[in-house]
């Protein structure tokens, strides 16, 4: 019914990577770095202005953000407004004073300009570092996951791993990076991974369905789906959640085979 996400990027294909600066000569620079020093990154896109930014980010879902702060009048934060994003992100800027805010968007790294290669060449290879961990979490989760399926999962926050049944999940939200929990007792759990990671764990249960970008439910508490100005799951605890327009025809299918 529905096409699974890849869960490994492969070596052969590269990390995706995009470079975002107003400055023609120094996208050319990262990307004589890049292609010096690391084979495992593919730049799949250039971009000089928000615009082109967000729409290089929501077609191509990187892996890697190269991004300078400053575009002409405006700052390369705006872009997080826009698309959900979850890569390693490394900002390069010419003013200290944006050091604070790119960690506030969790950052990998901060660049100041003028800078050495080698500065550079340590950012990204911290980034590069952080792909390499992931993919092999991600190797080790999907190999046990294809010969296993389990009843409960995993939430990791930054202080405590809870063991949630997942049947008591209702919903679960995309806030960012990191992915909400709603539970039938009524609590809510914060993991610090971000939803897509969950999806192939939840979807290998037959009640939960990913209804748009952010949001999967658990069809066990939908009490019904309202149709009417859009189209609405209403929860059991009176939540109503909206319904992608590109996930009607999907979710139809979906509602039907729970029929059969």
């Amino acid at each position: 019914m529905k096409e699974k996400r890849k869960t490994v990027q492969t070596r052969v294909q590269g990390y995706k990577t995009i470079i975002v600066d107003d400055d023609p000569l120094n996208i050319l620079l990262e990307q004589k770095i890049i292609s010096e020093h690391f084979p495992q990154l593919n730049i799949v896109a250039k971009a000089t202005g928000i615009s082109d930014a967000i729409a290089a980010i929501t077609v191509h879902s990187p892996e890697l953000l190269l991004l300078d702060v400053n575009l002409g009048e405006r700052e390369v934060f705006e872009i997080f407004n826009e698309v959900h994003c979850t890569a390693q992100i490394v900002f390069v800027s010419s003013e200290q004073k944006y050091a604070l805010d790119a960690f506030r968007y969790d950052a990998t790294d901060f660049v100041l300009k003028p800078y050495a290669k080698e500065v550079l060449v340590s950012a990204i290879s911290k980034a590069v570092k952080r792909l390499e961990q992931q993919r092999q979490f991600y190797e080790m989760e999907h190999a046990y996951w294809t010969g296993n399926k389990r009843d409960f999962i995993t939430i990791s926050s930054v202080e405590r791993h809870e063991i949630v049944k997942i049947k008591d999940i209702m919903y679960c939200s995309s806030e960012g990076r990191y992915t909400i929990f709603n539970l039938v007792d009524g609590r809510s759990l914060i993991a610090t991974k971000n939803l897509c990671e969950y999806e192939e764990i939840l979807e290998r249960h037959a009640s939960f369905f990913k209804i748009s970008r952010s949001q999967i439910v658990n069809f066990e508490y939908v009490s019904r789906v309202n149709k009417k100005n859009g189209m609405y799951c209403e929860i059991k605890d009176g939540k109503m959640i909206p319904v992608a327009r590109r996930k009607y025809f999907e979710l139809n299918r979906f509602l039907n085979g729970l029929e059969q």
